[in-house]
């Protein structure tokens, strides 16, 4: 009987010991998964920052480009410059009038300025923008026909603002289906400054603009298309932008400062 509870004893302490390695084993697994997570999540919010970084970088070549383009609105060249903060952005900027396109997703819109904004008395010749469109990027899968909705905004010379609305300013808005295209908008530069929205409604659209003169024949746009594409970078991370507008064309609030760096601004 002795020997017997010595025997139960010893088998009691062996699970026990069992039973402490498997907690040991387990705790060991588990602290390892939170600390491999930890370090994924480190990973992940250091890439994120960089990528803002990257970002900010993108968006300072564009503003480099943009002022390159109002010292010299013929400027086209590339250019790449490192931050203060070792961000650096590298950026190539292209200008040219003889049409307008772009692609569209659905319910975006572009716009088209017929004024130039250093001289708002000036005519531009124009009579008529001719407009064409196909479908483009489609909207969840859809085979939609694209519609466009054309803004007219019209208002006196002499001003490239937009006049007073009560008096002064003219809008007008068409609708156009796909099976319409091309449809020729009538322009009179000569007595007013004009400006075009053109929205895609139900699908995505492709579309180009084109000038006609009193003659019917085709023109170069007077104010020209700059296409400026920007690629910022930081450590690991890069993020592109790419800009298109008219010169003289207000573009966003995200543009309306300059971001070379994170040091102090003086003032």
């Amino acid at each position: 009987m002795k020997k017997k509870a010595k025997l139960g004893s010893k088998s009691e302490r062996g699970v026990s010991m069992l039973f402490a390695v498997l907690i040991v084993a387990t705790t060991l697994v588990a602290a390892l998964g939170i600390g491999g997570l930890m370090v994924a999540e480190l990973k992940a919010a250091q890439a994120v920052d960089d990528s803002e970084r990257a970002y900010y970088a993108s968006e300072a070549g564009i503003e480099k480009a943009l002022l390159q383009l109002k010292r010299n609105p013929e400027y086209q060249g590339e250019e790449s410059l490192t931050l203060g903060n070792n961000a650096r952005f590298k950026y190539d900027a292209v200008v040219g009038g003889s049409e307008i396109g772009e692609s569209l997703v659905k319910d975006e819109s572009f716009q088209i300025n017929l004024f130039d904004p250093d001289e708002p008395g000036k005519d531009l010749g124009i009579r008529e923008v001719e407009i064409r469109w196909k479908l483009g990027e489609k909207f969840g899968g859809s085979d939609a026909d694209p519609w466009l909705e054309i803004t007219k905004v019209r208002w006196p010379k002499g001003s490239i603002s937009f006049g007073d609305p009560e008096t002064d300013q003219k809008t007008e808005k068409e609708l156009h289906a796909l099976g319409e295209s091309p449809v020729t908008i009538a322009i009179d530069t000569a007595t007013y400054n004009w400006r075009l929205r053109i929205k895609t409604l139900y699908n995505g659209a492709e579309f180009t603009a084109k000038a006609k003169d009193e003659d019917c024949k085709y023109i170069n746009f007077p104010i020209p298309l700059a296409t400026i594409t920007s690629i910022g970078k930081y450590s690991n991370s890069a993020r592109g932008i790419e800009v298109r507008a008219q010169q003289g064309t207000r573009l966003l609030g995200v543009f309306d400062y300059v971001l070379y760096s994170e040091e102090k601004v003086e003032k």
